[in-house]
């Protein structure tokens, strides 16, 4: 497949294929707040990366850049929200798009580049060569 990574830009938030690929993540309703969605698309910092195969965008995911006040002020690298659409799933979008943010991420001179996942899938991501490393907690704030 010939698959294209790019930037997320502006027009993709009215695009289904994006929602739909959120979807297959979580519950993603389709909503545009053009204040919030804009500062999705800042690229310093949070890059929303979509996958494209002719006219469908197939995935997405988001790396967000974090200045530390720890290791000399060094970045690490967060991925967030990898999702591709259940019917281009398994053909290696997921993989195409994390390649692409491990490059950003080494571009941006990260010194790691972390994520939490399920354990059914982190068999992927170590395929990539990201390795198990403590304990994932979480608290739903509401």
């Amino acid at each position: 497949m010939d698959i294209t990574v790019r930037q997320i830009e502006w027009y993709d938030l009215n695009n289904q294929d994006f929602w739909d690929c959120l979807r297959a993540l979580t519950v993603a309703p389709t909503l545009l707040m053009p204040d919030a969605a804009m500062i999705h698309l800042r690229r310093e910092t949070y890059w929303t990366l979509v996958a494209e195969l002719g006219e469908r965008l197939v995935g997405t995911l988001t790396l967000i850049i974090e200045p530390k006040f720890t290791h000399g002020g060094s970045l690490v690298g967060h991925i967030e929200d990898v999702a591709v659409h259940p019917d281009f799933q398994k053909q290696g979008v997921g993989s195409k798009l994390l390649i692409r943010a491990i490059a950003l991420a080494k571009e941006a001179k990260c010194y790691k580049l972390i994520l939490d996942c399920a354990e059914e899938v982190a068999p992927f991501y170590e395929k990539h060569d990201f390795r198990r490393h403590n304990l994932g907690l979480r608290l739903d704030v509401k």
